[in-house]
């Protein structure tokens, strides 16, 4: 029995272009997701003095990563609690909060870029 093969011709190639411009533009995706979880963090933290308000901020580590944190020593027992005293979390819920919008930003890319 003769074997029936399938011919692809590529008529035009952008793959070059394409992966040229991912990183910028995954990069402005990851900076824009990274304000809006440092803003509904400093919204959601709770306030004694605005000492853990005010140190929030975001930083891009690399083209495509970045992160938000506080330099507070305190904080992670606000996020989390302790065994004194109940959790406050406003950093996960901020992250969280992003997660369906920065899907979505990315999916959108890979629309644009295809």
């Amino acid at each position: 029995m003769a074997r029936r093969g399938t011919t692809i011709t590529v008529i035009s190639n952008r793959f070059a272009e394409i992966a040229a411009r991912l990183p910028q533009e995954t990069g402005e995706i990851v900076q824009k997701t990274l304000l809006a979880i440092e803003t509904t963090a400093k919204m959601k933290a709770p306030v004694d003095t605005g000492a853990l308000r005010a140190s929030i901020q975001n930083e891009m580590e690399e083209e495509t990563s970045g992160v938000v944190y506080t330099n507070q020593e305190y904080s992670q027992f606000v996020e989390f609690g302790t065994s004194k005293m109940a959790a406050q979390p406003y950093m996960t819920p901020a992250a969280e909060g992003e997660r369906s919008h920065f899907l979505s930003d990315m999916s959108n890319l890979e629309g644009q870029l295809g």
